[in-house]
């Protein structure tokens, strides 16, 4: 019997363009509409191509374009101008801090089912995972101590189609982890780190993914882990 792998390719990034690296893994770029004219000044068609999303964009673009920007001087003085903004609203501390704690330890936690950043991160449904990502978007930029906590989805928002009779039907593709901004939260020994919650029918483990939205990080419990029997896996297998 074969054995099939797949294997995601990312361009090679020349050393003028490594700060693209930084600026595609975090959600900043989704509420600065500077970064987005500079993605689609790349290629406006594979930006589209790509759903706006700048991860799986970048894998689609070929490199002898990557190897032209990097010699780009117009491109790249636009992408210091951004680098520069994005030290100061994401990297620097903010200097007009509407909240002050106690204690510099004191974080926010901000819980919801669902956190609507963008429309590449598929972890939303409506109204209310809109509300809590302009939350942690606001708390960014706003310097507030806050982290979003929330639930990551095998399968996120359903797509809607009409089918041969004309019924509108849904699908949820899976979510492909590859093409996301997401990083595994890892203990102090260096392995994945992991919680454990009792419930109704037992012990229930899960690990954690962060997601970097400016200043703040928004942080998911996923339960699909060997460690977990099957119905356990299943609980945050679809939004809703």
């Amino acid at each position: 019997m074969g054995f099939l792998q797949t294997f995601q390719v990312f361009p090679k990034v020349p050393q003028t363009l490594r700060f693209m690296e930084v600026l595609i893994r975090n959600m900043w770029w989704c509420w600065n509409l500077e970064v987005i004219d500079l993605f689609r000044r790349i290629d406006p068609k594979l930006w589209d191509e790509s759903g706006r999303n700048p991860i799986a964009f970048f894998t689609m673009i070929e490199q002898e374009k990557i190897d032209r920007l990097a010699h780009d001087a117009s491109f790249l003085t636009n992408m210091e101008e951004i680098r520069e903004k994005f030290t100061r609203e994401v990297v620097e501390p903010a200097t007009d801090v509407h909240y002050r704690s106690s204690s510099p330890n004191d974080i926010i936690a901000y819980f919801s089912m669902e956190f609507g950043i963008h429309e590449s991160l598929p972890l939303f449904a409506g109204g209310l995972g809109i509300l809590a990502g302009d939350h942690l978007k606001a708390a960014s930029d706003l310097g507030l101590p806050v982290a979003g906590v929330g639930l990551f989805y095998a399968n996120g928002y359903f797509r809607q189609f009409l089918d041969h009779d004309g019924w509108q039907q849904e699908k949820y593709p899976e979510t492909n982890l590859y093409y996301l901004p997401v990083e595994r939260v890892k203990n102090s020994d260096g392995g994945d780190l992991k919680i454990s919650v009792i419930g109704p029918d037992g012990e229930i483990q899960a690990i954690v993914w962060k997601i970097r939205v400016g200043r703040t990080t928004l942080f998911l419990l996923d339960t699909n882990i060997r460690e977990n029997p099957p119905q356990f896996r299943e609980i945050n297998s679809r939004l809703y």
